[in-house]
């Protein structure tokens, strides 16, 4: 019995979606969800005979979800550990540097609303499952934005370290300390910084612990 490929309706016998762009988008059925998917999904069949689980207009194909690629870092039934919806092969996905694979609508998703609360906070950005930076070629005009933020935040944080006079400080300098020889990990974790709602650039509000304090 064949199925749709994105959401395992069954087909007729002998059916052939018949607006294919390609034999791989043969067996899609006709619904509005499925026809929209054909438009975003790679349309390659890889050398293995698989479909391409990847992205239309993707510089590097997704490696085969079937088995075939032990490098693939998941499998075609593994479901997107962000939506947790729908497994891998029913929308397109791409691998992250870090090598976990995701739905890219649900990466997009994870970026768009950017962080929670009036503090900026850079969690969103992170791969959900090993908090890697989030790097693909198909996010870089989305993220350009977030990585430009996170560069002028560093060095307002780092300046502000230095004018606090905790370069050398034990924190810094303690082997047990979680932030021992990183100075901007402990920077952004001591202080908090907010976007200016005219001027859209990002402003020192203070230590972490007073806003805490304050919000108590």
């Amino acid at each position: 019995t064949r199925t749709c490929r994105f959401c395992d309706a069954e087909l007729p016998a002998g059916y052939t979606f018949a607006e294919a762009p390609a034999p791989s988008m043969a067996s899609v059925c006709e619904s509005e969800y499925c026809r929209e998917r054909v438009a975003t999904t790679c349309h390659v069949t890889l050398p293995c005979g698989h479909h391409c689980h990847g992205c239309f207009g993707e510089a590097e194909h997704l490696p085969c979800l079937y088995g075939c690629a032990p490098d693939a870092g998941a499998d075609q039934d593994d479901y997107c550990s962000i939506c947790y919806a729908e497994p891998l092969r029913c929308a397109p996905s791409i691998r992250l540097t870090c090598g976990h694979v995701f739905h890219k609508d649900c990466v997009s998703m994870q970026v768009a609303p950017k962080w929670n609360g009036p503090a900026i906070s850079f969690s969103f950005s992170k791969c959900s499952l090993c908090k890697a930076d989030l790097d693909h070629p198909m996010l870089t005009e989305e993220l350009a934005p977030v990585r430009a933020l996170f560069e002028n935040v560093k060095n307002k944080a780092l300046q502000q370290l230095a004018a606090d006079g905790l370069e050398d400080c034990e924190e810094l300098g303690n082997p047990m300390s979680q932030y021992f020889n990183d100075p901007l990990g402990f920077a952004l974790h001591r202080y908090n910084f907010y976007k200016c709602h005219k001027c859209r650039e990002p402003y020192f509000g203070g230590e972490r612990v007073c806003g805490a304090a304050g919000a108590a």
